[in-house]
Formats: C-alpha cells, sequence, structure tokens
C-alpha cells in the first residue's frame, strides 16, 4: 500500500534590530494547504505580514528541501524587485531552469553545508535616481513565488521544506522574521479512497458525491466547487495505476468500465435534474 507523501514549508526565525517583526506564511491557491497530484505543478507563494510598518529593501535566504526529487521550475519576484533583473542573484538562476532538486542543484558558498537540496533566493529592489539610500521599498503582501512540480515517481516520504532568512534588510538594518507551516498531499490523481490504486471503488466515491462541492475523499480531484466531468476524467485518465492492485477478476473490462461510468453519469444527471 503506498503511503502519502507530505510536504512542509517552514521558516527560522532569526533576530536582529528592527522596529518590529515579519512574519512569513506559505499559500497554494490562497490556502495553506494543498492535495497534489502526482506530476501536478502549483505555485508556492511566500507571504510577508508585519505587525508594525516594516518595510526592507534586500531578501536574502535559502529554502532547503530534506530529500530531493521535486521540480523547480522557476520564481517570480513581487514588485519592486524585478524577476531577473540586474540584481536578482537567486541560484539556480531562471535560465537555468527547470531541474530536478538535488545536492547540486545550488552551488554552495563557505559557510552552507554542501549536501542539503537547497536553493538561493536574493535580490534587491532597483535604486531610482539620486533618492537616497533607496528607491521604493518592499512592505508586505507575496515576497516571491516559486513553481514546483511534483514528478510521477516522487518518493513516498514525509519531505521538509525550510526557508533560512539571511537578511531583510531596510538600509539601517535587519528586520526580525518568523514562519508559519504549509502542508500539500502529494497523490496520484484518481486514487480518491487513497488506496494507493485507481479502481471501481474510487469511482463508487466520486459517483455518489457527483454535483456536490466536496472534497478529495469524495471525488473532487481538482479542488474547484463540485464533482464534474473533469474530476472523472482524472479519474480515468489513471485507472488501475498504482501499487497493490486488486485480483485481474475483480478488475472490471475498460469497456465495461466506461458503459458503467457512462450509465451511472446519465442517471445522476437525471436525478439532479
Amino acid at each position: 500500500m503506498k503511503s502519502l507523501s507530505i510536504v512542509v514549508l517552514s521558516l527560522a526565525a532569526f533576530t536582529a534590530a528592527a522596529y518590529g517583526d515579519y512574519t512569513l506564511t506559505q499559500e497554494a491557491g490562497g490556502n495553506a494547504w494543498a492535495i497534489i497530484g502526482r506530476d501536478g505543478t502549483f505555485t508556492l507563494d511566500l507571504v510577508l505580514t508585519s505587525d508594525a510598518s516594516d518595510a526592507h529593501y534586500a531578501s536574502l535566504f535559502t529554502v532547503e528541501f530534506s530529500i530531493p526529487g521535486l521540480i523547480y521550475n522557476g520564481h517570480t519576484w513581487g514588485s519592486p524587485y524585478l524577476t531577473d533583473g540586474q540584481d536578482d542573484w537567486s541560484e539556480p538562476a531562471n535560465g537555468d531552469l527547470p531541474v530536478a532538486l538535488d545536492a547540486d542543484t545550488f552551488v554552495n558558498t563557505p559557510g552552507f553545508d554542501p549536501g542539503t537540496v537547497d536553493v538561493w533566493l536574493e535580490n534587491m529592489v532597483p535604486v531610482g535616481g539620486d533618492i537616497d539610500p533607496l528607491d521604493v521599498p518592499f512592505t508586505t503582501g507575496t515576497l516571491v513565488s516559486l513553481s514546483l512540480t511534483v514528478p510521477t515517481d516522487f518518493p513516498t516520504a514525509i519531505m521538509i521544506i525550510t526557508a533560512i532568512p539571511d537578511t531583510f534588510d531596510d538600509g539601517w538594518g535587519s528586520i526580525n522574521a518568523t514562519g508559519a507551516t504549509f502542508a500539500f498531499v502529494a497523490e496520484m490523481q484518481g486514487d480518491v479512497d487513497r488506496s494507493g490504486y485507481v479502481d471501481d471503488d474510487d469511482l463508487s466515491l466520486l459517483l455518489a458525491s457527483w454535483g456536490q462541492d466536496t472534497d478529495w475523499a469524495h471525488g473532487n480531484l481538482n479542488g474547484d466547487t463540485s464533482v464534474d466531468d473533469d474530476d472523472l476524467s482524472l479519474l480515468l485518465a489513471n485507472w488501475n495505476q498504482g501499487t497493490s492492485p486488486p485480483p485481474a477478476a475483480l478488475v472490471p473490462e475498460p469497456a465495461m468500465m466506461i458503459l458503467l461510468v457512462a450509465g451511472a453519469t446519465v442517471l445522476l444527471r437525471r436525478r439532479k435534474a
């Protein structure tokens, strides 16, 4: 039986002189959690809030992954930072992506553990004209967004992702920062009951919730507002996929399975009408 892969993102705290404290939270689609199917891509937003009127001009931090495997597609900085500008020193750079994250992804420098799986995020807001010391600072909001893909062979293990700040500089010193956690579950699309295999049990659960605004465990595989044809398509695309399949005699033939689905769908639509 296949276990679930859970990814947790956290931010270690650091201390420095500042007017207030930053809090870095993580969101996917505006939520503090997400269910991501294998071979699925998601955007992880690192969002800064403040208990005062904090503002900064430079961000430097690493994001560490406890095990390799995720595909890193790229990063996008929030305004007024410029993505891929002359002061975006993030490694690996967007021009070198996508890459599978491993211990060689980030060119480690003295002070960094060469055995870690990590990426480096560094940027400074643009300097404008004769304004001293710097131009418009970053205050609060989405600091940077990471695009990540869960590969089909992603290991069934708990992964910890930790964003470790080096500096949030306001031009005169560093600002204190702490962080919250983000969790997602990487699952096979269509495995409604999380058994590790997509079969008629999953189909039955999905059809029983047809048209309802519900969760993954009841067939809402894409996380929208209802169980519908899109969820059914995801399930059928992975039919009989996974580990520990049931005995062959219990697996419906594809043609019979399609007829059953079509009949059940028509019945559900009539009932809804």
